[in-house]
């Protein structure tokens, strides 16, 4: 069940050899002995089967300490369960680190897949993604299932993007600009209208009704994966993957499904569930059977704490076939922690050559009881704070930022919808061009050492 960036000059041959094959990917880190400075490192992607491109060749691992390489070409696996023309390819090398403290490890190709919808010329932009890991922890967070999905253009869906860590430390989720390069934004990203996410199960949610883009195509987003460690009354933010995901939306469906469940939990479906007690959850998957549901259970869980069955019924009110899994789960002593397990239940279907799906995900702790809903903030504390200035505001022609303190800083400029428009990386002062944007409200995102140290609302006067 459970199953860079190196800032490199790419020759024109290279960058434009008009190959094209990267759908989505990640990197995760992972000790064997945690109290060492050893780390397993992975890079996994999902490749557009239909290239004849290998992953690799000409692709920059950047470790975060000085070091970096060019990885060799890597064999593609098909993955037709996952898609049409969907394949994965990974690769694995061991990395140790001189000294304590954070890493930030990239990876950056030219052979991002062409024909995005919501990013403009994906098939010249590179493929970047990154980890940022700490040595005093023992893993980046992994994920429980695949972070490509297919739905089709007519029909709302959820896509899990949940994640375990050998680590007992708090997760959150959150939204992001795809990168094409270390702290450079693609250009033209569009998130949808009738997109959510839930903070602490990662299950992302479109509703395709309050969406005026969703064209049938493929579509590029990103996610933050964050770490967090509670001191006292503060959070402190210890590791984060952006995780680059993608998403295949087909013409109208044949026929359309539905997806849910028999609990009524709050709204980032959490669970209680004390060691050695259980707890049943059915889970609905509603469609036709000509068109072979399928229903599969991802997990942090170890085997033993859950079983989880499925059989075909029928809905005595509408007479619809159901796919029906059964899940229980009852933790023992050992599987004890402070918190969740994301668990997600994906059901898919056949639909013409490819599958459709759709997740539920529950986050379960082993206690008595839930806890009180976690809030981790920013390190930043006031005085933090107090040396951040942006100014004018109004801003006309251009807006000024000071930090104090050093380190690398980045600011970012965001439409009030929350669309991405510029971004500047700097050390204690930028200044940024807003000539261009029109008049009207935004937002100023001030971030150092990855980190939000302030964010505020500014005005484009005329």
């Amino acid at each position: 069940m459970n199953r860079g960036l190196l800032l490199t000059v790419f020759s024109c041959v290279t960058l434009f050899s008009f190959a094209s094959h990267l759908r989505c990917g990640y990197i995760t880190a992972y000790k064997e002995n945690c109290s060492s400075r050893a780390y397993t490192i992975t890079i996994t992607v999902f490749t557009n089967t239909g290239s004849n491109v290998k992953f690799g060749g000409d692709g920059i691992l950047d470790f975060g300490d000085g070091a970096s390489m060019v990885i060799p070409e890597v064999q593609t696996i098909s993955r037709p369960d996952l898609g049409y023309n969907v394949g994965i390819a990974t690769f694995t090398i061991n990395h140790t680190y001189s000294g304590p403290g954070h890493y930030l490890i990239s990876y950056v190709e030219p052979n991002r897949n062409g024909g995005v919808i919501n990013m403009n010329d994906s098939f010249f932009t590179l493929f970047y993604t990154q980890t940022l890991v700490n040595t005093d922890l023992c893993s980046t967070p992994l994920f429980t299932a695949p972070p490509i999905f297919a739905g089709f253009s007519e029909n709302s869906f959820n896509l899990a993007l949940g994640v375990t860590s050998k680590d007992d430390v708090q997760v959150t989720y959150e939204i992001v600009t795809p990168f094409q390069d270390r702290g450079v934004p693609v250009s033209g990203f569009i998130l949808p209208d009738g997109i959510t996410l839930n903070y602490l199960t990662g299950l992302l949610s479109w509703d395709t009704e309050e969406s005026d883009f969703h064209h049938p195509g493929e579509y590029n987003f990103a996610v933050m994966a964050i770490q967090w460690i509670k001191d006292g009354e503060t959070w402190h933010r210890e590791q984060d993957m952006r995780v680059d995901f993608q998403v295949i939306l087909g013409a109208d469906p044949l026929e359309k499904f539905v997806m849910h469940d028999n609990q009524l939990l709050d709204q980032y479906q959490r669970i209680a569930v004390a060691a050695g007690e259980s707890k049943t959850i059915k889970v609905f998957y509603e469609i036709d059977d000509q068109y072979q549901p399928k229903l599969e259970l991802f997990s942090a869980f170890p085997e033993e704490a859950l079983s989880f069955t499925t059989y075909d019924s029928v809905s005595t009110s509408s007479g619809q076939d159901i796919k029906v899994g059964s899940l229980i789960i009852s933790p023992g002593l050992d599987d004890i922690r402070s918190n969740g397990y994301v668990v997600t239940v994906r059901g898919s279907h056949v639909a013409g050559s490819g599958k459709v799906s759709s997740d539920l995900s529950y986050l379960v702790y082993t206690a008595d009881e839930l806890p009180p809903l976690p809030n981790p903030i920013v390190t930043a504390t006031e005085d933090d704070l107090t040396k951040v200035q942006v100014y004018p505001n109004p801003a006309h022609d251009f807006l000024d930022i000071d930090v104090a303190g050093g380190g690398s800083s980045t600011v970012l400029i965001y439409s009030a919808q929350g669309t991405l428009l510029k971004s500047q990386r700097f050390e204690s002062h930028a200044t940024m061009d807003t000539r261009n944007l029109p008049a009207g409200v935004y937002i100023c995102d001030v971030r150092r050492n990855h980190v939000s140290v302030k964010k505020i609302k500014i005005i484009k006067s005329q």
